[in-house]
């Protein structure tokens, strides 16, 4: 039953997952993992018990955690293939006597007015950028995204998942409670139609065997209600497992089940199972991951630059503007 479930809701899921495409901004909080295929039977009763396994279920929880974690490594992917600016300020100050210790010995009195220290300083404004000229920056932030998609996928998985898991449960527990409803009934038949031959055996319309017939069938039916009520309360005991509270009063009714989701052909189902659509997006991410390592081996170009101030003093302050680019071509060797 669990297995109907499954593909009922994957047929009824919408494409969260776009391998092409991915959004990096989406967000796990007020996002539903599934349409709410459940809603096809009209049981409010398992429409509860579902919110509370999906609100309440800590695995599901980090899988959505997960997923969100991934989107912000989607982020940081972008890193090399943006320019990197900063504004560097540096000061430093040298006793005289080690700026004039490699003249010689000179007379003394050619430095008699020098400070004790000379300082200098800068200010420059640097900005660089590597050139993704063979593209392998971008595949890494393309293998990225595909496994953020994967793992919103595998989130949307869980989530199938475990409504599938959570409606086959109450359905077990709304079975075993209408099978003890039906046990009960036919007992108590059972148990009118004994009174019923004891009548007509005092007045000599049954014989002894039509008697202890019937109370066969009235012990036989009897017996089968321990087992009845112990199959409730281990089905009650599974819903409660994984909803992690008390499930909602069954009505120990079966609901008729809903039209047969339209199956459309095989590879619908595919692109609809959120299983599938993680691995194929994990594949995709492998391959794009290969070809930047391969391209890891050709030589790598970057720019740089710079513009500021040059700072020096002594007995006065002096500064002067500067500037500077230039390029950088790195082959690698090993």
């Amino acid at each position: 039953m669990i297995c109907w479930f499954f593909v009922a809701g994957a047929l009824a899921a919408p494409e969260v997952l776009d391998v092409e495409g991915i959004a990096f901004d989406r967000e796990v909080a007020g996002q539903p993992l599934t349409t709410a295929w459940w809603s096809t039977f009209d049981d409010d009763g398992l429409a509860t018990a579902i919110q509370a396994g999906l609100s309440d279920n800590r695995s599901l929880a980090a899988s959505a955690s997960m997923a969100k974690a991934a989107t912000a490594k989607t982020w940081g992917s972008l890193a090399p293939m943006l320019p990197q600016v900063s504004f560097d300020v540096s000061a430093s100050g040298i006793p005289s006597d080690a700026t004039t210790f490699n003249l010689g010995d000179l007379p003394d009195a050619l430095f008699a007015d020098q400070p004790d220290v000379n300082w200098t300083g800068s200010g420059k404004l640097n900005g660089g950028m590597a050139l993704d000229v063979w593209g392998k920056s971008y595949l890494e932030h393309r293998a990225t995204s595909l496994d953020a998609g994967a793992a919103y996928a595998d989130r949307d998985a869980a989530g199938l998942q475990l409504t599938a898991a959570i409606s086959s449960a109450w359905y077990d527990w709304t079975a075993a409670h209408a099978q003890l409803a039906l046990i009960e009934k036919q007992a108590a038949s059972n148990a009118d139609l004994l009174e019923v031959i004891e009548l007509r055996y005092a007045a000599t319309d049954a014989t002894v065997l039509d008697v202890l017939q019937q109370r066969q069938q009235l012990a036989s039916t009897q017996a089968l209600l321990p087992q009845a009520a112990a199959s409730v309360s281990a089905a009650r005991l599974n819903l409660v497992a994984m909803l992690g509270t008390e499930p909602p009063e069954s009505t120990a009714a079966l609901p008729g089940l809903p039209p047969t989701p339209p199956t459309g052909t095989p590879l619908d189902l595919l692109k609809s199972r959120p299983d599938l659509r993680a691995a194929t997006a994990r594949f995709d991410a492998s391959v794009r991951r290969k070809n930047s390592a391969w391209r890891g081996l050709l030589p790598t170009l970057s720019v740089q630059g710079s513009v500021g101030w040059l700072g020096r003093y002594s007995d006065e302050l002096s500064t002067q503007g500067t500037w500077s680019v230039g390029g950088l071509l790195s082959p690698p060797i090993f």
